[in-house]
């Protein structure tokens, strides 16, 4: 008996070294190391790290919807942070959707509540998270709230991003990290919108304490403190901290101390910059102190799509290894983005002309240029380009669609109808509308989608589904053409 618990022992520790093997729900290649493929095994995860097994690793081997059920129609709101985490988490360029808290008395709150470092010798080994992702949800708490992490003690936060709202009722808010000691934040970037009802609010970090780091980074949200320091990079930065190499489009707001890259500096600020046409900042920090090539510059200027010399033109210190650039089109101007995050299915970068709209945050709409994403927005263009109610006829107009369409009215009126021709661009972007119809509109001869697209006119991208179009001299996608339509469909 003995010598038999003795081989299904070896056989076991075979298993874990050599195979895969299902634990507790998750799958772990190795004994430590967890791949996680949805949200219970998410969860399943930070119930482990937060039950005594700090050092666990994990890797996300698919995009995560914060559901408990598949069929449910919003996202839930049970995650409990994953706390005092000194593994390794890889999210292999995986997502993590719509996670969620919900109340605002719990410190210590994000993807992770706090990630401690372990050093062997000068290298960080353990305490670090990496190439994941937060798209959209909310996160919701008192002090040290962040979407990926609450707070980050001596770790390295790098290659994630955050999109959703993050709030805290207490100090310490970012978008990326609540408060950042010792720690280091590198090639993130948040787009959502980061408030707090005390002070350090920031696009990024709320607070970047004394030896820490935020490098190559960037923020498009706003930050808005009740009280003060908030900052479009960082809430407030300590003494021997630094930021380097990052810039913010959107606008810091609080009572006191509020810069486009940080409310408060009390540490280093190297290239960092802000765009001075959009923001309503008028400096780059709260207080009445400078950095290195730390300036606000026009849209156009931070837009410019190009390099020189190596780096990013008309920034300093933006490296072409770190940061990608983009040549304005019809609807967007494109500002830096960073390296990492869009890759093929091989893990190789993504040229950044094959990058699509919808996968650059970074970006600008254009004055002549309208996103689109409901019928009411639909119609609203038709009059734009037409110049009725007494709007302005405007036919070069641009738009493109950010969202499929269903048609909720049986009013349409065609986009450059009778006298009007349009000579703009209409971008589909892949999307469909359904149930375009015009049976009971006051304009259904010369009709379609379009009434007349004239020479210089695109329309592209697009397909049109289940319309009930009548009168004479129709057409699905336009009456009459003599510009360009490509890649669209009628059926």
């Amino acid at each position: 008996m003995k010598t038999g618990k003795r081989i299904l022992s070896l056989l076991l520790s075979l298993t874990l070294v050599l195979g895969t093997v299902a634990v507790g729900g998750i799958n772990a290649a190795g004994a430590m190391t967890y791949q996680i493929s949805n949200y219970n095994e998410l969860k399943r995860f930070a119930y482990l790290a937060n039950s005594g097994q700090t050092g666990i690793s994990a890797v996300l081997k698919a995009d995560i919807v914060c559901k408990n059920n598949q069929d449910d129609e919003n996202y839930a709101t049970d995650w409990m942070p994953i706390d005092s985490f000194t593994g390794v988490f890889d999210g292999q360029g995986h997502r993590i959707i719509g996670l969620t808290t919900s109340s605002d008395q719990n410190s210590y709150t994000g993807l992770f509540g706090q990630i401690q470092g372990v050093k062997d010798g000068d290298n960080i080994t353990g305490g670090i998270v990496k190439n994941v992702g937060l798209v959209g949800g909310s996160i919701t708490g008192a002090y040290y709230v962040g979407g990926v992490a609450g707070y980050n003690k001596g770790g390295i936060i790098e290659n994630c991003f955050n999109t959703g709202t993050v709030y805290g009722s207490k100090d310490s808010v970012g978008g990326v990290v609540g408060y950042n000691e010792g720690g280091t934040v590198a090639k993130c970037y948040n787009t959502g919108n980061v408030s707090g009802g005390g002070s350090y609010v920031g696009g990024v970090a709320g607070g970047n304490a004394s030896g820490s780091y935020v490098e190559n980074c960037y923020n498009t949200g706003n930050a808005t403190s009740s009280d003060k320091s908030a900052g479009g990079v960082v809430g407030s930065n300590g003494g021997d901290a630094v930021i380097q190499n990052c810039y913010s489009t959107g606008t810091a707001t609080a009572n006191s101390y509020a810069g486009a890259v940080a409310g408060n500096n009390a540490g280093t600020a190297t290239n960092c910059y802000y765009d001075s046409t959009v923001s309503n900042n008028t400096s780059a920090f709260g207080n009445a102190v400078s950095g290195t090539n730390v300036a606000g510059l026009a849209t156009e200027l931070m837009t410019a799509g190009t390099y020189s010399g190596g780096e990013v033109t008309n920034m300093t210190g933006f490296s072409s290894d770190v940061w990608l650039v983009k040549p304005a089109d019809e609807f967007y101007s494109y500002y830096p983005h960073l390296r990492g995050f869009n890759t093929d299915s091989a893990g190789h970068q993504l040229a950044a002309e094959d990058i699509g709209k919808e996968d650059w945050p970074a970006r600008k709409l254009n004055d002549n240029a309208y996103e689109i994403d409901s019928y009411d927005e639909l119609k609203q263009f038709a009059v734009i380009v037409n110049g009725t109610d007494g709007v302005e006829p405007n036919p070069s107009a641009c738009a493109i669609l950010t969202a499929d369409i269903t048609a909720t009215a049986t009013d349409w009126v065609p986009i450059a109808k009778r006298d009007r021709t349009f000579t703009g661009t209409f971008d589909g972007d892949g999307h469909k509308i359904t149930g375009l119809d015009n049976s009971e509109s006051n304009s259904r001869d010369n009709s379609g989608l379009f009434g007349f697209i004239g020479e210089g006119g695109t329309v592209k991208n697009l397909r049109l589904e289940s319309a009930n179009l009548s009168g004479n001299f129709i057409g699905g996608i336009a009456h009459e053409n003599r510009g360009t339509i490509s890649g669209c469909s009628f059926g």
